[in-house]
């Protein structure tokens, strides 16, 4: 489905803010110079197979290549494991274990809309990032260190974390390497790379993850 409306999107969307059918004269100027504040040097580049991997000969490339792997780890345990793994310990039925998992991702949006606003207020990524991931962490650590089934309150309280932590870095990270990329060319190629190579990764997880939970049910 993912595919389809993709090939879709490339006959409907426009390829740039001058040529979008649905804007007025001053949306568009709008929406170039906003670009132009956030992202870019210059915009409505010509496409350059060349210039799309002149960055990938950077050093720091597989830095963000090692981000971009390293913190899908958050956000794939929290998506994954919310329902099956980690609310389902709490002893609901399997419709309550659905609907008790609602409340910690509707936090877990609106702390996303939060740390989001405030990153881009601040024009800071880093930190942002970090605080966000040891959120996670802490409630990761406080899963693994409590007796689940006799600190439901506890244990239900550390989902609030993970879901408050784990969402975010998709955004920023992503956000963070697109400011850094001069021109469009770089920035598509870029981008396509470092999301799949973050979905990659949550799969690579999930895969262990589950490798994992099935030695221990079986042990």
């Amino acid at each position: 489905m993912t595919l389809i409306t993709g090939v879709g999107g490339f006959f409907l969307l426009p390829g740039s803010a001058p040529t979008a059918w649905f804007l007025s004269d001053r949306e568009k100027a709008a929406a170039t110079v906003r670009l132009l504040r956030d992202t870019s040097s210059e915009v409505n580049t010509r496409f350059d197979l060349k210039a799309c991997f002149e960055s990938w000969n950077d050093w720091k490339f597989p830095v963000w290549c090692f981000i971009t792997f390293t913190y899908p780890v958050a956000y794939a345990t929290a998506m994954n494991f919310f329902p099956l793994k980690i609310v389902q310990r709490l002893g609901y039925s399997v419709v309550k274990t659905d609907l008790w998992t609602v409340a910690p991702n509707l936090v877990g949006a609106v702390f996303l809309l939060c740390v989001a606003k405030c990153s881009d207020y601040f024009r800071e990524r880093t930190f942002h990032i970090i605080f966000s991931l040891t959120v996670s962490l802490v409630g990761m650590i406080i899963l693994t260190a409590i007796d689940v089934e006799g600190n439901k309150g506890v244990a239900y309280f550390a989902c609030f974390l993970m879901a408050a932590g784990s969402y975010i870095p998709s955004c920023l990270v992503h956000a963070w390497h697109n400011n850094n990329n001069v021109h469009e060319n770089s920035r598509a190629a870029n981008t396509g790379f470092f999301v799949g190579l973050g979905n990659l990764a949550g799969t690579c997880r999930l895969s262990s993850q589950h490798a994992a939970v099935t030695q221990f049910a079986l042990f």
